[in-house]
């Protein structure tokens, strides 16, 4: 994980995860524990995961889509086969900054996505908490020189 701090600054740090797996199930049913189910099984050998989402489907199905990391991936997948067979993508990274209040500086997660969209980056999946918002992108779309964009914009 490549990481820029500032320790005196709002945006305290960015960093590159690039040991990420995007695993997803589609068609799952709905409202009956699957993705406790799901989380458990991983959680029983070890493997926590990190960018978490649902969707539903007009029908009540829904996707499930989380990251986990790349070297956990056989492991998970063998623990995984119980439920299905998920999708799975491991050429994506996770974009992270991190800071104090990000949350009450609504600028900081504008002007960071408003680099990405610049640069024709679209977010697979996003996280925010009050002092970290990440997000999952193909790696194909991230360069060194968008690096240094959002390093630059996030005065780090």
């Amino acid at each position: 994980m490549q990481r820029n701090r500032k320790e005196d600054a709002l945006v305290e740090d960015f960093s590159v995860s690039r040991n990420e797996t995007l695993v997803t199930f589609h068609d799952l049913p709905p409202g009956q524990g699957v993705v406790g189910d799901i989380l458990s099984t991983l959680a029983a050998v070890g493997i926590g995961v990190d960018l978490i989402s649902e969707t539903s489907r007009e029908d009540g199905r829904i996707s499930l889509s989380f990251t986990m990391p790349t070297p956990s991936l056989d492991k998970g997948l063998g623990a995984l086969s119980t439920h299905g067979k998920p999708l799975h993508d491991s050429l994506v990274l996770k974009l992270t900054i991190e800071g104090r209040n990000l949350r009450t500086n609504p600028a900081i997660a504008a002007e960071f996505f408003r680099v990405l969209g610049k640069n024709r980056v679209h977010p697979l999946m996003i996280s925010t908490s009050e002092n970290r918002i990440s997000t999952l992108v193909n790696n194909s779309d991230f360069n060194p020189q968008l690096e240094e964009q959002i390093i630059k914009t996030l005065g780090l």
